[in-house]
Order: C-alpha cells, then sequence, then structure tokens
C-alpha cells in the first residue's frame, strides 16, 4: 500500500492510519484540516510482510502534484454532495471529453500529412502483476514503473475482468504512491494517433487521460480527455469472477501539428456525504456498505484500476519496423515555431533568439504561394508606435480569397466584424473548411494564456495569444506546409534572413524594412493606415522616444518583478525590456 498527502496536516498533530491487509489496489487519499502550515509527519502503520516506501513523509519533501495544487476537501465535516474534481472544473473551465479544441475526426488525413504506420501492443505474453517497464521500451512506446500486467482470474491470474479485447491479458495503470492517480506511456517517436480500449472508469471515480506533446524537447499539456463511465460492478454475464466486462474503444488524434509525446492517466477521488454512501458497493470485496462503516459520514474512493488494452499509435511512414523496433529513418520530420509578439520581437524559424524591429507599418509575416496545393496563404502584422514602445495592434490572414483580421476586441472576416463570444467559427474556400476557436495555451512555463486559434491543416496552425493591447502571432507547422515561405520569419529551413529577390540581408531592421508590405503585395487589412509603401517606408521610433525607452529600462522599479518574471527564458534581456519599457508584467509570459 502506497500513502500519499495531498493538503496541509494541521499544526500540532500527528495523524496515524493503520493497514490491517495489504490490498490490491495502490490507495490514494486526499486530506484536508484546518491548521496553518507546518512540517508535521505522517506516520503510517503497516502490517510487518509489507514494505513502506517511507515510515515519515515530512510534508516539505512530498514532490509537487503532477499538474496542479488539490484543493482543500473537508472529509471530516461533509456537508452536501461535495466533490473534487479537476483543476479545470475547480476553476470553473468546463470540462468534457476535449478540453482545447475541435480536432480532425480518427481515421481523417490532410494532404499534406505523411501517411501513417499502425503499430499495436496486445500485452500477451505479460506476467501477472509484472511491470510493463522494459518489455515493450523498443518499440516506440516507454512505459513507467506503476504500469503492469493483470491476467484474467479464469486464466489463472489476479485480474476481475471479462471480454477484454486480446486473449486474456490487459494493462493496469494503478496509482503512482506519489500523491497522482496516474502512470503514463510515453512514445518516443512523433505519434500522430493513439487509441486503447479501456475498462473501469465508475460515477463516482472519474478517470481521465493527459495528453502531452514534447515537439520542442519540453513536455506540454495539449488536451484532457474525460473518460466515460462504463464500471459494471457484479452485473457482467457469463463470468464469475469478472466485474470489469465493459470495454470501450477511444481514439485520440494528435492535436494537428503537434504529436503525443506522453499520455497520463489520471482518477479523481470524490468526498460525498453520509447520503452519498448509502448502499456503496466495493468491487474488490463484493461488499456493500452504509454510512456508519465511514467514520465522519464521509466516503473516500479512488480509481486504482484504469484498465487498457490492444494500445495502438500511428506513426509516419518515414519510421520503419525492424525487427519489430521502430526506428527513424534520415530523422524524423518536426514541426517548426515561428512567431512574434511584444515590442516587437521576431522568432524565425529554426533559431532560438528573438530579433526586434520597432517600426510603425503593415509588415508581411509570412507568405506562401504553395500552400494547401497552391491556395497560398500570407500573413500581415500592424505595429504602432506608443510612447517610447511599439507592438502588434492587429494581424490579418489571408487563404485562398478568404480574409481574416485579428484585432484585440474583435475579428472581421469579409469585411463583417465578429465578437469572440461568437467562436467557434468555419470559413469556407476552395473547397476546404478551416475552423477558428478559443484556444487556452499552456506555455512552457505552465502558465496558461487565453487567445484564438486558427486551424489551417490537420498539421499547421495560427496562434493568436493576447496580452492587453498586445497581440502575440504564432505560426507552426512542417515542411510540407510551410517549406517554401518567405517573409519576416525568414527561410524556413535556416531561418536565415533573405529578401523578396532571394538576397541574403545581415541587418535586421534592413530586414524590417524589406518586408513592409508593397502594392504588389495582397491588401488585407480593412482600412489602410499610414504609412505605405510607396509614399512612405516605416516610421522608425524618434531619438528622443529611444533614449527615453533606455532610460525607463534602467531606472524602473518594476525591474527586480521583471528580472524574476522573465527568469529562466533565452531572451531574458528582450524580455526584462519589454516589461519594464510598457509596465507591463504579463507580457514575460510570451517568451516561453
Amino acid at each position: 500500500s502506497l500513502l500519499s498527502i495531498r493538503d496541509k496536516i494541521g499544526a500540532r498533530k500527528r495523524t496515524t492510519m493503520k493497514f490491517t491487509s495489504n490490498a490490491l489496489c495502490a490507495l490514494s487519499i486526499g486530506m484536508s484540516f484546518v491548521g496553518a502550515d507546518t512540517d508535521e509527519l505522517l506516520k503510517l502503520e503497516l502490517p510487518d510482510d509489507v514494505i513502506p516506501i517511507e515510515d515519515y513523509v515530512p510534508l516539505k519533501d512530498l514532490p509537487p502534484v503532477m499538474l496542479h495544487e488539490p484543493q482543500a476537501m473537508p472529509c471530516g465535516n461533509c456537508t452536501g454532495h461535495q466533490k473534487r474534481s479537476n483543476h479545470y472544473e475547480q476553476k470553473g473551465e468546463p470540462t468534457g471529453r476535449l478540453l482545447n479544441s475541435p480536432t480532425t475526426p480518427a481515421g481523417t488525413a490532410s494532404s499534406a500529412s505523411s501517411p501513417l504506420v499502425k503499430l499495436s501492443i496486445n500485452f500477451e505474453g505479460v506476467g501477472d502483476f509484472q511491470p510493463m517497464k522494459g518489455l515493450y521500451d523498443s518499440g516506440g512506446a516507454v512505459f513507467d514503473n506503476f504500469a503492469i500486467g493483470l491476467i484474467d482470474y479464469d486464466a489463472g491470474g489476479s485480474g476481475w475482468f471479462a471480454n477484454e479485447p486480446s486473449k486474456s491479458t490487459a494493462m493496469w495503470f494503478p496509482n503512482d504512491g506519489l500523491g497522482r492517480d496516474a502512470s503514463f506511456v510515453r512514445f518516443t517517436h512523433r505519434v500522430k494517433k493513439v487509441g486503447f480500449s479501456y475498462s473501469s472508469a465508475t460515477a463516482l471515480s472519474r478517470a481521465s487521460i493527459f495528453l502531452h506533446s514534447e515537439t520542442t524537447g519540453v513536455p506540454k499539456l495539449v488536451r484532457i480527455v474525460d473518460l466515460k463511465e462504463n464500471f459494471a460492478g457484479r452485473n457482467c454475464t457469463g463470468d464469475t469472477y469478472g466485474i470489469f466486462c465493459n470495454w470501450d474503444e477511444i481514439t485520440i488524434p494528435a492535436l494537428n501539428n503537434t504529436y503525443i509525446g506522453s499520455i497520463i492517466f489520471e482518477g479523481f477521488e470524490y468526498c460525498l456525504d453520509s447520503d452519498g454512501c448509502e448502499d456503496y458497493y466495493d468491487p474488490y470485496d463484493g461488499g456493500y456498505y452504509d454510512d456508519n462503516y465511514f467514520e465522519d459520514g464521509c466516503c473516500l474512493e479512488s480509481i486504482c484500476s484504469v484498465m487498457i488494452d490492444d494500445l495502438y499509435y500511428y506513426v509516419p511512414e518515414d519510421a520503419v519496423e525492424v525487427g519489430g523496433i521502430v526506428s527513424p529513418v534520415g530523422g524524423l520530420a518536426v514541426d517548426k515555431v515561428g512567431g512574434s509578439g511584444g515590442d516587437p520581437h521576431f522568432l524565425r524559424w529554426n533559431q532560438e533568439r528573438r530579433d526586434s524591429f520597432h517600426g510603425e507599418c503593415d509588415l508581411v509575416l509570412m507568405t506562401n504561394k504553395a500552400f494547401n496545393n497552391g491556395q497560398g496563404l500570407d500573413v500581415h502584422l500592424r505595429t504602432t508606435i506608443r510612447h517610447h514602445y511599439s507592438y502588434i495592434e492587429s494581424a490579418a490572414i489571408i487563404i485562398g480569397q478568404s480574409i481574416v483580421q485579428f484585432d484585440v476586441e474583435h475579428f472581421t472576416v469579409a469585411g463583417m466584424q465578429h465578437s469572440y463570444d461568437d467562436l467557434p467559427f468555419s470559413l469556407s474556400d476552395g473547397g476546404h473548411t478551416f475552423k477558428i476557436y478559443k484556444h487556452i495555451f499552456v506555455l512552457s512555463s505552465g502558465k496558461e494564456k487565453k487567445g484564438v486559434r486558427f486551424d489551417l491543416t490537420d498539421d499547421s496552425h495560427i496562434e493568436i495569444i493576447f496580452t492587453r493591447r498586445f497581440l502575440n502571432v504564432n505560426l507552426q507547422g512542417g515542411k510540407d506546409e510551410f517549406g517554401s515561405s518567405k517573409g519576416m520569419l525568414g527561410d524556413f529551413t535556416t531561418g536565415e534572413m533573405v529578401g523578396r529577390r532571394g538576397q541574403k540581408i545581415d541587418s535586421f531592421v534592413d530586414y524590417g524594412f524589406e518586408w513592409q508590405v508593397t502594392p504588389e503585395d495582397p491588401q488585407l487589412f480593412a482600412e489602410l493606415r499610414a504609412p505605405q509603401l510607396p509614399n512612405e517606408k516605416c516610421r522608425m521610433p524618434s531619438v528622443e522616444k529611444a533614449t527615453s525607452r533606455q532610460l525607463r529600462a534602467r531606472e524602473s522599479l518594476l525591474k527586480e518583478e521583471a528580472d524574476q518574471a522573465c527568469a529562466g527564458s533565452k531572451d531574458f534581456d528582450l524580455c526584462v525590456e519589454d516589461v519594464l519599457v510598457t509596465g507591463e508584467l504579463d507580457l514575460a509570459d510570451v517568451f516561453f
């Protein structure tokens, strides 16, 4: 049995939990006591034949919860049906099968996507209660230490399940013993879809899947998928010892151009009042209990038996199977990120650091005439000087013949303004449908930013992130989508500054002037605004404003906060400068 602490132990209190027998499932209990933060201990009393992880666990030494800090769960005095749900629900944000956005239906492929190869694991041959780790690690999927195999009781094992998709073995995700009802599978190659059959989600103890992408080398939460209830209890037929007999298949595509670097299975405990514990059924001992069985009239349970079978995943065709091992050939294609934001800074393709252009004008962020089989794509920015800094005021995008303009307060399609409350919005052009919808972006720092996502293809999209009056515009995609693009983001392969005629440019300021919108470029913004070529080049900050900018950066009282907010950014100096000259501490977020 494993025990973890999810909240605070009250001041000057010592809590003891006694385990009288080894349990089938690893138990995770969330507790909350009224009191101040202390380093008090939780004492575990275990049977002699059970080796504890730690006899005494100092609270300050506990590892952080995987994705969020738990909320107080006052089970010592339950009033009403109080339940603990996931952190998105606690924040008041809607939960559902998909957290972030609509996605391409399973089985649908973009014309620009590489063909996919399906690989599968049915877990047959894994011993009962034997760890998965090491058995499949060379097949493109890596399992953690807590993922183990279970063989059906009818076949001589310990599993109380029936109707499993494969012959007799399933994989069991127990609690990991660190305060997280979770276990994970990490895919070592660029997986575009993953699927499996699962059993045991219950109404009282919901299970969810957290998907992470690691395209940039840093795990990033991209989606949460809740598993619907399918626990059968003692209602299984034809199998005396089967209580997990319902299996549902789920297929999860990667979130457009990101790939699934890992999936985390997490269950959530519910705290119920005494009424909620009436006729409570425990699947492990087959008994029914009422509220008198539970101390303080409160019932705690954890979903300690998320079982899956027939795991399958899709990798691009440029990964080949050799002797059962998936190996990359010539390196797998990696999606790239380019974009702009702040005062304004530009992250070119294949570059780690940003360059700055503080001029006021309309700029070609990217142009690609070959996009989507010749449909074409252009992205323009409108920058504005304000006091001693400049920023991106608007962004305009054209695909084929359709133009969309994004401003802080609204977006415009075909000359008609729309509120962001009108999203999601579908745009059709040339037989293709493009979707625009609200999106919560999880930054590498772990912070969340609200914005808009514009899906171009299955494997490319544009992100518009709002920070007060500032727009941050990012593009993400692969060579198939953006390989021949030009503009402020540079050459897609190298990130080099290449002019309109293919010439190399050394100065980024000169590069900005090179990519000012010309009369030959498509005119995307609803209204013309000076400066416009051929009459006037980009307006640059005056000497007085530049001097004021430098003095403000040196003298600002925000310096200490800016240093802290920007710590860890590769563009630390630019980040700090933006915060100081604008007075907007939130601008630090866009550098992560």
